[in-house]
């Protein structure tokens, strides 16, 4: 009998359960900021140089964080990086290394995944290979 009055509200219910998780779900969200800037620009470099950048990330809210894996765009980008857990007063250090073999502009992504959290952190790199 009580399930009976509760079937005309179920709209009602579900609603208010989907608001209720998806607000517990953003209050769970790990905040991290990469420091400076998550694009670097190169400006001119010539042909055939390998330049470098690091990009450092920090973990706002959290007790410890480790970077699972980096992904690049092409295989003319690199990346290393810290592999250890890191305390939230530590920084993550992402080391990208663009080699430059074709000329013209170019604007790279690497894409930085942390262990448990689910939106990955983008950066690029850009600039433009003259002879």
């Amino acid at each position: 009998m009580f399930f009976q009055y509760l079937w005309p509200q179920r709209k009602l219910f579900f609603c208010g359960l989907i608001i209720f998780i998806t607000s517990i779900h953003g209050f769970t969200q790990k905040k991290f900021e990469v420091v400076d800037s998550t694009t670097f620009d190169f400006g001119e470099i010539e042909i055939d140089i390998v330049v470098n950048h690091d990009f450092i990330i920090r973990c706002l809210d959290c007790e410890e964080f480790q970077v699972e894996t980096v992904r690049t765009s092409c295989g003319c980008t690199e990346s290393t990086w810290t592999e250890k857990i890191l305390s939230n007063s530590e920084k993550a250090i992402i080391h990208v290394t663009f080699d430059a073999h074709t000329l013209g502009y170019f604007d790279k992504k690497v894409t930085v995944f942390l262990k448990n959290v689910h939106k990955p952190i983008k950066l690029s790199i850009s600039g433009w290979v003259v002879n």
